[in-house]
């Protein structure tokens, strides 16, 4: 049955995609001072990789991420972390130097399986309780992203 009405759910939820979706304070700048700063920026999402298009698209923000990944673009999705390492390459960067930045537990356990260093926010859906998760940084707001990303992978 959950498959029957799995293509409804998407239709509806592909309707109203940007309904109520909005930047978070600074996130925009700190994206953009990222990529002047040179480092490769992707989006990696288990959201279907078309809604995800659509939606940067809509919010103007497409066009700072040299890549997008989303659940239906490989085979396997988060937390399997096969969806973080082609983010990495198809930005052009290179996981030695690469982190997730996010605010779930299956963004933490994907950075764990990938090695890399994770940040999660602390405004996201779970708030403070991505602490519990012994990520490598927590984010209160986006002006500290920068920083951030600097002292965990130069």
């Amino acid at each position: 049955e959950v498959e029957e009405e799995y293509p409804r759910l998407l239709a509806a939820y592909a309707g109203a995609l940007d309904v109520h979706s909005r930047l978070y304070p600074g996130a925009r700048a700190a994206v953009e001072r990222l990529v002047a700063d040179g480092y490769a920026t992707a989006v990696c999402t288990n959201k279907p990789e078309a809604m995800a298009e659509a939606l940067l698209d809509s919010l103007g923000v497409r066009s700072l991420f040299g890549a997008l990944i989303g659940a239906d673009t490989l085979p396997v999705r988060k937390p399997d972390p096969a969806p973080l390492v082609a983010a990495v390459e198809r930005a052009g960067g290179a996981l030695a130097r690469a982190m997730l930045v996010g605010d779930t537990e299956t963004d933490r356990e994907t950075a764990r399986a990938a090695g890399v260093p994770c940040l999660l926010v602390t405004f996201g859906p779970d708030g403070r309780g991505v602490e519990a998760l012994a990520p490598e940084a927590t984010l209160d707001h986006f002006d500290a992203l920068g920083r951030t990303v600097a002292a965990l992978i130069g």
